[in-house]
């Protein structure tokens, strides 16, 4: 592989002078410049662009930390925070974990390695204690709410609107309400934030239908199948996301005889017509992208909001 040091030894001239052609370096006299580039052309030098970068103290590179990759509402965050990425010149590295915390930890410690410049983890098995360890060393910032930790966050408020749709299902009096959830609400903020807020409501999970461990369209049908062969199977359903209450839309012929809202207001609940929650994914991964060089820790909070497709 060649290196600046043989296109030194060809052209004649130090490898200081060298260095300063490859970096546009003003300080150089035209003829030298112009006998060092036609060695570099002849022989088809490419600079060693990872290798510059760190000599700035810089990768120029990002890294999100993510549990899969092929879920919408992931790829909602990843295209903001791409967006805000591309403006300064920076790529992104995808850093999937199936939430093991060992790989996890690999990559915080390769963060302090300066293999990126920074991290956004947008869910995680860690705890955030830990997280806040390395915080403190380098840029971090999570797309959850990391309340009286000392680490940066975008993250958007859904009690609120859950605890409105909860009240008005109770008010119409469509009990017993089918959950879907992804993870275990124990693991999960966000599902731990749907099961708080049927709570708030309901007093109890006495009204409640769970089906967990749901994240795809397959899942939904499954769920839909679940709840159809209950004793007094649910009047409605508050789904994770569009695509499982797609699910189980399907599975239900149609929706036909339960009531299904779903989160994300994606393609398929405009089209299947149910009701689904907005969540800004896209703004918060703008948001976070922003919030990552920040001189302080900075938490910003962003507001789900209601479609009713009907």
């Amino acid at each position: 592989m060649t290196t600046i040091r043989d296109i030194a030894k060809l052209s004649g001239y130090s490898v200081s002078t060298v260095s300063r052609v490859l970096n546009n370096h003003p300080y150089v006299s035209e003829e030298k410049r112009q006998q060092i580039q036609e060695i570099i052309d002849e022989i088809n030098y490419i600079p060693n662009t990872k290798a510059r970068h760190l000599s700035y103290g810089k990768s120029l590179n990002i890294g999100v930390v993510l549990p899969l990759t092929n879920n919408s509402w992931f790829e909602q965050t990843i295209s903001g925070i791409i967006d805000e990425a591309a403006k300064a010149n920076y790529t992104v590295t995808l850093l999937p974990t199936n939430y093991n915390r060992e790989l996890e930890h690999h990559f915080l410690t390769e963060l302090l390695a300066k293999a990126y410049d920074g991290l956004i983890i947008l869910s995680r098995g860690m705890s955030l204690e830990t997280i806040e360890e390395y915080a403190q060393q380098a840029p971090i910032v999570c797309c959850e709410d990391t309340g009286e930790f000392n680490i940066s966050c975008v993250y958007i408020e859904r009690k609120k609107m859950y605890k409105q749709v909860f009240e008005e299902i109770k008010a119409e009096g469509k009990m017993p309400v089918g959950l879907t959830l992804s993870r275990n609400e124990r693991k999960s903020a966000s599902m731990r934030t749907t099961v708080e807020s049927f709570i708030e409501v309901f007093g109890s999970l006495d009204q409640a239908v769970i089906f967990r461990d749901c994240r795809t369209f397959e899942e939904g049908m499954a769920a839909g199948e679940f709840f159809a062969k209950q004793s007094n199977p649910p009047q409605v359903v508050f789904a994770n996301g569009d695509e499982v209450a797609a699910g189980i839309y399907d599975y239900y012929q149609k929706g036909q005889g339960i009531g299904i809202i779903g989160q994300g207001n994606e393609l398929l609940s405009r089209i299947l017509g149910f009701p689904t929650i907005l969540h800004p994914l896209k703004e918060m991964g703008k948001l976070a992208f922003k919030s990552l060089f920040d001189q302080e820790v900075t938490q910003i909070k962003l507001e789900s909001r209601w479609i009713n497709q009907s």
